[in-house]
């Protein structure tokens, strides 16, 4: 338990240097960002391009995401009005086929034995 902890504390430490190290590569490139901390007019396409690169980026997972959603949606609904039509035909052939009634189910054994035997000659 307690080398476990002191893993985790280790791989925590760690992680928080690499961040910090790699926090000054993060930052453009000089002549950039002192561009744009300037306001220079000529650069302001620079930022607007940043702005919609980066709106880009963030857009995409969620469309693939909606677009992967409505698909299953989509084929999951056809799936189930299919299963709906085949059962509605099913009870509708069901519904068509008359009942035997008592009757008919009472002559039917005594027909059977009346019936001529089929007799193999060999």
């Amino acid at each position: 338990m307690k080398q476990t902890w002191l893993r985790n504390a280790l791989m925590l430490a760690l992680a928080a240097m690499i961040l910090a190290t790699g926090a000054a590569m993060a930052s453009a490139c000089p002549s950039c960002r002192e561009a744009l901390a300037a306001g220079d007019p000529q650069q302001a396409n620079l930022v607007r391009g940043f702005y919609w690169s980066i709106l880009f980026m963030l857009l995409t997972p969620f469309t693939l995401l909606g677009t992967f959603g409505t698909y299953m949606y989509l084929l999951v609904k056809r799936e189930r009005v299919a299963r709906e039509a085949k059962s509605a035909a099913a009870a509708a052939m069901h519904a068509a086929v008359p009942e035997r009634d008592a009757a008919d189910a009472a002559t039917e054994p005594a027909a059977a034995a009346e019936a001529p035997q089929r007799v193999e000659v060999g």
